[in-house]
């Protein structure tokens, strides 16, 4: 464990890793029997990171918090101006902190976060091919990107529980292309009611993206990646995602238990697919840690994303706010009628949205 990412023996740059998977949470991660559903999770994702040569960051936030009969609101980081925030929060400079610092002295290109309730159930898939196969299904998140990346922010689709939204629990982030300013943008929100309450950093990036679209097509939802099932095993006409499974607790059924057991066992059968090293960190962060992190030199990598074109900054709210519409537009932009950047479809025109090749008709989206 280490707590500072200028710790000694970390000054060194070496060869940059493609990817980083990034977890965070208030719980310790651990590799003593028994293990809890929680820290399995981490062990099959860390398994994963080395089979694929990544990096791979675990970070225990709120350490130093007595969490003895707290619930999982309390706060476990602290931003200076919008106060303390429970760990869910946490995970938005836990991503910049790997960007900017990357994971045992090796610059991240890209991080994949991943929530500590969701598995990466397709060892032997890279995160460049899961990616490429959405692309190839029709994915307008990633339509015409061959060859480029001009995406900064994608994030998972909310389905099932809204369909058109971003879930914040399976993200990618850029780190080139402008995706740690986003993430401070994202952790400068102002979201007084979501600091400590569900669905906490989720909220105003949620909002952030139906209402203004603020950041336009640097910020997108993959339609096709739809991590949560609503029974398990499926149902015959509900479409299961090649990559990874979300909402594994096992609170929700011994079925999930032995998704886990299974990938444990096939995970410490799989040798590496690349020849390159991963590189593993496990840290423990205070509550001050972001406030330390974007007051340092490093920051200069990390300022705020600034709006799209023909759109005003929305001020002290930033360009993420919870709650009701930063502008006075009265409802959210509907998908069928905004293109992907924010912009208006042509009057008497209408985007596809989601396509039915998944599952979701474009009538279901509008």
């Amino acid at each position: 464990w280490r707590d500072s990412p200028e710790a000694p023996g970390h000054t060194q740059p070496r060869m940059p890793l493609s990817w980083c998977v990034v977890m965070a949470d208030s719980r310790p991660y651990a590799t003593s029997q028994p293990l809890q559903d929680w820290q399995q999770v981490a062990r099959v994702n860390e398994h994963y990171a080395r089979i694929h040569g990544y990096g791979f960051a675990y970070s225990q936030v709120g350490a130093g918090v007595s969490w003895d009969g707290k619930p999982k609101d309390a706060p476990a980081c602290v931003h200076p101006d919008r106060g303390s925030r429970s760990a869910a929060w946490c995970k938005i400079p836990a991503i910049a902190r790997v960007l900017l610092h990357g994971v045992g002295g090796r610059p991240c290109k890209r991080a994949m976060f991943i929530d500590s309730d969701a598995v990466v159930t397709n060892l032997t898939m890279s995160i460049d091919d899961y990616l490429d196969r959405a692309r190839a299904i029709g994915d307008e998140a990633l339509a015409g990107d061959e060859g480029s990346s001009p995406w900064s922010v994608l994030l998972s689709n909310n389905y099932w529980f809204n369909p058109d939204g971003p879930c914040t629990g399976l993200l990618y982030v850029d780190g080139s292309n402008g995706g740690c300013g986003i993430l401070r943008s994202w952790w400068d929100a102002r979201s007084d009611a979501t600091n400590q309450r569900h669905p906490w950093e989720q909220a105003p990036l949620a909002d952030g993206y139906r209402f203004r679209r603020e950041l336009g097509d640097r910020l997108r939802v993959l339609s096709t990646s739809r991590n949560w099932l609503q029974s398990l095993p499926a149902a015959a006409n509900e479409a299961v995602d090649p990559f990874v499974l979300h909402g594994v607790k096992a609170s929700y059924g011994p079925r999930y238990g032995r998704i886990l057991a299974a990938l444990l066992e096939a995970a410490a059968s799989i040798g590496p697919t690349v020849a390159s090293q991963p590189a593993v960190e496990f840290s423990r962060l205070n509550a001050t840690f972001a406030e330390r992190l974007f007051a340092s030199s490093a920051a200069a990598r990390c300022q705020p994303a600034l709006p799209r074109e023909g759109l005003e900054a929305a001020g002290d709210r930033g360009i993420f706010a919870s709650g009701s519409p930063v502008t006075t537009q009265s409802r959210a932009l509907p998908p069928s009628h905004t293109h992907p950047n924010g912009s208006a479809v042509a009057e008497g025109g209408r985007r596809a949205c989601w396509a039915p090749a998944w599952g979701l008709a474009a009538a279901a989206a509008a």
